[in-house]
């Protein structure tokens, strides 16, 4: 009996140590619940001092600064004397200089003066005489055909008196005519019927002509009835009569025949 209620009471101490202990387990988490705090955090809260003292030592000069708000403030690294600042967005390239040419000295201006230009080429008084079909051909007691006496000057000298003559070898019964623009008529011309050469020295007369100046004059021949037919050349002497020379000569195929 004795051994009986020795277990009893030994089974009730435990039994009611257990209870005691799980009043205070209890207890202490009502405590905690109550002030808002939960275990993990007293715990933290216990420790934080321990852990700031650690790292306020560890903090190098080049740690954050804190405020007096207590946030950390990090203080930006000066740039070394090496390190280029960097280029500013709005920043517009650099124009290349200009290099002026060197202005030349008087010796070389002397040398590049333009070299002398030269003389045109000399060119001549010249004659041309044209007709439709490059002839005359007439009809005995028909209608004049007209032809026309160019004279071009050259470069070389200017002319005052320069006089076209004519000649033909044997047909008579020829006229030749020129145009006189300043009356609007045709005026009788001289033409020489003969086989030998006239003098220049017996011509007077004449017009002048410029240096590089043309002139072209007009003419017409014509055959009288009752002459003779044959073929000849129609000669044209320009003559200079201020210098008594010929200076030009050309002939025109000619034909006269009867009707």
């Amino acid at each position: 009996m004795r051994g009986m209620r020795g277990v009893r009471r030994t089974r009730g101490l435990v039994a009611g140590g257990l209870a005691t202990a799980l009043l205070g387990l209890a207890a202490t988490a009502c405590n905690g619940t109550d002030s808002g705090a939960a275990p993990e955090q007293v715990v933290s809260e216990a420790a934080a001092p321990t852990a700031s003292v650690s790292a306020t030592a560890a903090q190098s000069p080049s740690s954050p600064v804190p405020s007096a708000s207590g946030a950390s403030v990090s203080a930006s690294p000066s740039p070394t004397p090496t390190e280029a600042a960097p280029p500013s967005a709005t920043a517009k390239p650099t124009p290349k200089p200009v290099h002026d040419s060197p202005k030349p000295t008087p010796a070389e201006t002397r040398t590049a003066s333009p070299a002398p230009t030269k003389p045109p080429v000399p060119t001549r008084l010249s004659m041309a005489v044209r007709t439709a079909g490059g002839g005359l051909d007439l009809v005995r007691g028909g209608a004049a055909q007209e032809f026309t006496v160019t004279l071009t000057n050259g470069n070389t000298r200017a002319y005052t008196h320069l006089k076209p003559t004519f000649q033909i070898e044997y047909l008579q019964g020829i006229v030749l005519q020129r145009w006189d623009p300043a009356t609007g008529t045709w005026k009788n011309v001289d033409l020489r019927v003969a086989t030998d050469a006239y003098p220049p020295a017996l011509h007077q007369g004449g017009s002048a002509l410029a240096l590089n100046a043309a002139r072209t004059i007009r003419y017409r021949m014509r055959a009288l009835a009752g002459g003779g037919a044959g073929s000849d050349s129609l000669m044209i002497y320009l003559i200079d009569t201020a210098a008594d020379k010929q200076v030009a000569y050309h002939y025109l195929p000619h034909t006269t025949r009867q009707p």
